[in-house]
């Protein structure tokens, strides 16, 4: 699940997380979901190496 943290208040972030977690899905926080901030969170969360 990728998340556009900087569209949404702090609290909706911790339930989503927690619904997340608790069903087992990846919960990728990609702040304002620009391309390069979601390659790099993806990349932060996958344990892959950036390349920016």
């Amino acid at each position: 699940m990728l998340i556009a943290t900087g569209f949404q208040a702090h609290n909706i972030d911790g339930i989503l997380a927690r619904a997340a977690r608790a069903s087992a899905i990846p919960y990728v926080r990609v702040f304002k979901g620009r391309p390069l901030a979601v390659a790099r969170a993806l990349a932060r969360t996958l344990g892959v190496a950036s390349a920016a």
